[in-house]
């Protein structure tokens, strides 16, 4: 023989190299949570005075972090329902 590997070594190279990549990616995965972390942290530390927000006919007071995690909370909650509109449309699905 050649010296070439069998069905089985090669089977089991390209389940280390799965292996490897399913490794990589929750390293990427763990370094980009710590990151938003971080950003948060900072975001929040950077805007803790308080703001008047008027809607309609009222005004409330809260910190400025507190205003732009509502912010973002209803723009993630709508960009995830049209997600799921525009998904069960093309797929046919309710």
């Amino acid at each position: 023989m050649l010296g070439l590997p069998t069905t089985g070594q090669m089977l089991l190279g390209e389940k280390m190299t799965q292996r490897r990549g399913a490794q990589l990616g929750r390293w990427i995965r763990w370094l980009a949570i710590l990151f938003l972390t971080l950003v948060v942290v900072v975001v929040v530390f950077q805007n803790r005075e308080t703001v008047e927000t008027k809607f309609l006919f009222s005004t409330i007071v809260m910190p400025r972090a507190a205003l732009l995690f509502v912010t973002f909370s209803i723009g993630a909650f709508t960009g995830a329902l049209a997600f799921w509109a525009l998904r069960s449309k093309s797929t046919g699905k309710t």
